[in-house]
């Protein structure tokens, strides 16, 4: 009997001991960003990958009139996109590889699909899903020069980097005044 429970009391000492031990946490915790401005093309070198995604009414995202905003009733459009930028600071070039995808949805999706596909048709580079009512719209640029106008404007932009120089974000638009922000990480 002795032995038995000798026995239980290890056994409780080590689910005891292998609780703190596993409740204990072990990760380093991740270090909150400190952000700063961008102010040299060099601090952006190398290639940067992130992801955006938006739901907004149908009428505020193509600035519909009242009347127009009628026929799509209450639809929504939700803006997905992910994207990858390769800037070379010595050689002043960046290039840039994304995928963006607009899926409709709610109102009169199944009357207005039509016409919505219509004005993306335009678009190179476009495929839809009509199933889901999405239009997927793929972007590879090339190595192309950046011109010191494009350096200014994107050094200007508000463009900041977190204090490791891992994370950088900004407006996604930089010229559209309620543009959201996206932050991307160097790959």
């Amino acid at each position: 009997m002795k032995k038995y429970k000798l026995f239980l009391s290890g056994i409780l000492w080590c689910i005891v001991f292998g609780m703190m031990v596993l409740g204990c946490p072990n990760d380093p915790k991740e270090e909150k960003d400190t952000w700063s401005a961008v102010t040299s093309l060099e601090q952006l070198n190398g290639s940067w990958k992130g992801s955006y995604s938006e739901t907004r009414p149908l009428s505020e995202y193509l600035e519909l009139s009242e009347d127009e905003a009628a026929l799509y009733g209450d639809m929504k459009v939700t803006e997905s996109m992910e994207m990858t930028l390769t800037i070379n600071a010595g050689a002043e070039t960046y290039a840039v590889s994304s995928q963006e995808t607009f899926a409709f949805s709610g109102g009169n999706i199944n009357t207005a699909w039509v016409t919505l596909k219509a004005m993306f048709e335009q678009l190179e580079g476009i495929t839809f899903n009509d199933s889901k009512h999405s239009a997927t719209m793929t972007i590879n640029t090339p190595a192309l020069p950046l011109e010191d106008e494009q350096i200014t404007g994107m050094l200007n932009s508000g463009l900041q980097i977190n204090q490791n120089g891992k994370k950088i974000k900004g407006p996604l638009n930089s010229e559209e005044e309620d543009s959201p922000e996206i932050i991307m990480t160097k790959q």
